[in-house]
């Protein structure tokens, strides 16, 4: 009974084309002895056993790409921390350089060219228009 029960759910869980999946596995792991024995067993194993080759492989595969994402978020981590100084410096050089909030404002381009139009002496005009 126990069999038919993991039998059912391996067949559940292992999708799709096994064969290559379980080469590549085999082959990839040629330096245990068991793996270069089944390598040469392959196209007479049981149904049963490519599917716990298949999962097998799957682990690994997993494992894989859990080193790679625990590399990547180590990465990633270092980088926010890099950032995060790096906006905390540029907070300071901002402090530190303008004590006066309305310093740094720039006034309206509108209102600044008002005044220099306004600030033209008359000979000035006359001779640019001419």
């Amino acid at each position: 009974m126990e069999e038919v029960l993991v039998e059912t759910a391996l067949n559940d869980l292992v999708l799709g084309d096994t064969g290559s999946t379980i080469g590549q596995f085999l082959v990839a792991n040629m330096n245990n002895e068991s793996c270069r024995r089944l390598l040469h067993l392959s196209q007479s194993l049981r149904p049963s056993s490519h599917r716990a080759l298949s999962l097998a492989a799957q682990i690994k595969t997993l494992e894989e790409n859990n080193r790679q994402l625990q590399i990547h978020l180590s990465v990633a981590q270092g980088e926010v921390m890099l950032l995060s100084d790096e906006i905390g410096r540029l907070l300071e050089d901002k402090e530190d350089s303008s004590p006066d909030p309305d310093f740094a404002r720039k006034p309206p381009a509108s209102s600044s060219s008002v005044k220099l139009r306004q600030n033209k002496r008359p000979w000035e005009s006359s001779k640019s228009e001419d």
